[in-house]
Parts: structure tokens; C-alpha cells; sequence
């Protein structure tokens, strides 16, 4: 027998976001030049979006409009779940 070893590194990508729950400003940290970050409802609807044009440590994301709630922020394949609150 051959034994064959590889390793196979990807590097992962982490999203934070805080505060959570948030009130006026979402900050969010893992998010690239040229992504998008989204709020969805929990029934799928999409209630804010904000693009990112250049790369930033610190991205954030006014959700002052958003209604008070539960939802999901996505970006790309990766989400979170966030809360709003007044």
C-alpha cells in the first residue's frame, strides 16, 4: 500500500455582527470589497440591503428604519441571525 496524504486549506470566511440586538447601526466585521450584506424577514422578504464598494475592517449598516423584529442577515453563502429592537 501507498499511503497519499494531502491537506486541502480553505480559508474560511467569519461574519460578526453586533450589536445584536441592535438599535440604530449594525456593525458587521468579514464582509469584502465589492459584497453585499441583506436583511431578510423570517417569511423571506427583504427589508434592507447595503453594498460594500471598498474594503473596510468595520462595515456599518443603518437599520434605524428597520422595524423592530427578528431577521437574517446574509452575505454571500454565510448568515446570522439579528434583532432589532427600538
Amino acid at each position: 500500500f501507498t499511503w497519499i496524504a494531502s491537506n486541502i486549506l480553505e480559508q474560511e470566511l467569519t461574519i460578526r455582527a453586533w450589536p445584536n440586538p441592535a438599535q440604530g447601526i449594525l456593525n458587521i466585521t468579514g464582509i469584502g470589497a465589492g459584497e453585499t450584506a441583506t436583511l431578510h424577514s423570517p417569511t423571506g422578504q427583504l427589508v434592507a440591503t447595503h453594498a460594500i464598494h471598498s474594503a473596510a475592517q468595520i462595515v456599518r449598516m443603518d437599520v434605524s428604519e428597520v422595524p423592530a423584529g427578528a431577521y437574517l442577515l446574509r452575505v454571500g453563502s454565510h448568515c446570522s441571525h439579528i434583532l432589532i429592537r427600538r
